[in-house]
């Protein structure tokens, strides 16, 4: 399977809008198509350091998967890292999540007139 960054991303701001502070991924002998990319893409996320799991079919997203999710929540910005990221022929998590924080660096600079 194939990792999707923007069902990442969906995730993520899905699993913050959540009241809950737990994930539950099913773990079923067949699941389905869409079970099996949910799982996949949280396993992903837990390879990552954004989220962890607490039990066999519960997780949590970890102060760095918040961190990464700041970086990527504002559309402009997730467009930008995207372009940048296609522009490069496609990188790393952990080098889209620095793409991402340098272009919310740019932002903030552009916005408050703070170099950072």
């Amino acid at each position: 399977m194939k990792r999707d960054n923007d069902y990442l991303r969906t995730l993520l701001l899905k699993f913050e809008a959540d009241d809950s502070a737990l994930v539950f991924v099913s773990r079923e002998l067949n699941p389905s198509q869409e079970k099996s990319k949910f799982g996949y893409h949280v396993e992903l996320l837990c390879d990552a350091g954004f989220m962890r799991p607490v039990s066999t079919s519960d997780y949590r997203v970890t102060s760095q998967g918040h961190d990464f999710l700041e970086s990527i929540r504002d559309e402009a910005i997730w467009e930008k890292t995207k372009a940048g990221v296609n522009k490069i022929g496609g990188a790393t998590l952990s080098v889209f999540a620095s793409i991402a924080v340098a272009y919310g660096k740019q932002a903030i600079e552009d916005k408050l007139g703070l170099k950072l």
